[in-house]
């Protein structure tokens, strides 16, 4: 999920009651979704634009399924 729209290299809008739950417990509308290029090897796809996110949130789990990747954590930064 991004704020950016800027960051989509293919959009498509979403219907205007499609919201998400965030963390403080307010609900954010999606305004669409598409693919974001992150390096020549990395495209994610089904990206959420959710306007009011304040910063950019990727779920693990999917990445490293999606992309068949494995997650290594340290204290500072991981590694896929």
């Amino acid at each position: 999920m991004t704020g950016e729209s800027t960051f989509f290299s293919s959009y498509s809008p979403c219907a205007s009651n499609q919201k998400i739950k965030i963390a403080d417990g307010s609900f954010s509308a999606i305004a669409g979704k598409g693919s974001v290029v992150l390096s020549p090897m990395l495209t994610l796809k089904n990206v959420f634009h959710v306007p009011n996110l304040s910063c950019n949130l990727i779920f693990v789990s999917k990445l490293a399924q999606d992309t068949n990747c494995q997650t290594i954590f340290f204290r500072s930064h991981c590694v896929f």
